[in-house]
């Protein structure tokens, strides 16, 4: 007799899916545990099993949510495309993340404009990664000739922070045809210069 393979999910990433469309629906202030509990068919115990707290359940939907942001943003910074088109097309999938993650999740969004204390961690760790991507483009450029750069390490930084500025009045702004002209024209500045 052949064992037959059963696909288990696992309960700490079933709750934090179903924790994801509660607190999307509800907001993270104003969802309960058992609100949780009861949108995963679980008791409250089962919860308390995995997550002390409904905060450690919005970090945890938050760090899954941060991870599959950077999917395509790491794909874009492997593919053959040239280091200008990387940086243009990186530049716009990384407010484009941002921005549905604000879209999806309103707690997400007052989170990121009003500095939440959970958000904040996790966009430390998002910055880190930001800067390492961002180093490899533009290395790349200046390797390959295309970039005109004296001091990589500064250069990454001021692009880090001059899309990281843009971040929150495109969410502000629902990431529109003007935020997306903004951010060309933000790129065509830093590959062409202003002279």
């Amino acid at each position: 007799m052949q064992k037959q393979e059963v696909s288990i999910k696992n309960p700490k990433d079933t709750i934090i899916a179903v924790a994801l469309r509660v607190f999307g629906r509800l907001g993270v202030y104003k969802t309960t545990m058992n609100d949780i509990a009861k949108a995963a068919k679980k008791g409250r115990r089962t919860i308390y099993q995995y997550f002390k707290s409904k905060e450690e359940i919005y970090q945890a939907v938050l760090e899954k949510e941060t991870a599959n942001m950077v999917v395509p943003m790491k794909a874009i910074v492997k593919s053959e495309l040239a280091p200008e088109k990387k940086l243009r097309d990186y530049s716009h999938q990384r407010i484009n993340s941002i921005n549905r993650i604000a879209e999806n999740h309103n707690a997400f969004k007052v989170g990121f404009i009003q500095n939440d204390k959970v958000i904040l961690k996790l966009r430390k760790r998002f910055d880190r990664f930001d800067l390492e991507l961002l180093t490899k483009i533009v290395k790349e450029g200046a390797e390959k000739g295309e970039f005109k750069i004296k001091n990589i390490e500064l250069t990454v930084k001021n692009i880090h922070i001059g899309l990281k500025g843009m971040e929150i009045d495109f969410i502000r702004s629902n990431w529109n045809d003007d935020c997306k002209l903004q951010l060309n024209l933000f790129i065509d500045m830093i590959t062409k210069g202003i002279m």
